[in-house]
């Protein structure tokens, strides 16, 4: 079955291959870009033992092409939810609002960021990733303290310091998504 299966699997990894990584995305491209080529050399280890006929080197590399698949999922779809809303409405601060000078599309975005920081902090981890809390749990408190001061300086006005606070939410943010590699 696994050695007729070969043209599909050559298929699914050339279209997997080709798709777009859309721009909300942008910032884990060279993790994308290094799951492409595993899933690729997977893809190639299964059309070389397929060719073969090698039944454990199929079996093998089916492992491998899945591992590989499954590798690629992970990187655009985080493992919460919660983090994934978060994320979106940065991405409009960070890549609309403010480079466009729009400060008091900021300030509503920041409101909304606090709100979706809320259920974050609700949040809890999968079992499958309960080892990482306390690595979690200090990273989503830094970032909560860092909206905190993002509300504050939207508040203020103070164009500088929304700029340091958005940069400061940014990295924040970042370190978090960390957790999840």
């Amino acid at each position: 079955l696994l050695e007729r299966l070969r043209p599909e699997v050559s298929r699914g990894v050339a279209a997997v291959g080709a798709a777009p990584l859309p721009g909300i995305l942008r910032h884990k491209r060279e993790a994308w870009d290094r799951g492409i080529r595993n899933l690729e050399a997977a893809g190639a280890g299964y059309e070389a033992a397929a060719a073969a006929g090698d039944g454990p080197g199929l079996l093998a590399a089916a492992e491998a092409l899945h591992g590989a698949f499954e590798g690629l999922v992970r990187t655009v779809r985080p493992a919460l939810k919660e983090l994934d809303a978060f994320h979106v409405t940065l991405y409009g601060i960070v890549h609309h609002h403010l480079p466009d000078g729009e400060m008091d599309r900021v300030g509503s975005a920041a409101l909304e960021l606090a709100g979706k920081m809320r259920t974050l902090n609700a949040a809890g981890l999968p079992d499958r990733l309960k080892a990482r809390d306390p690595e979690f749990q200090a990273a989503r408190g830094a970032l909560s303290g860092a909206v905190d001061s993002l509300v504050a300086a939207a508040a203020s006005k103070d164009a500088k310091g929304i700029r340091e606070a958005v940069d400061a939410v940014h990295s924040r943010y970042q370190e978090l998504a960390r957790v999840f590699e």
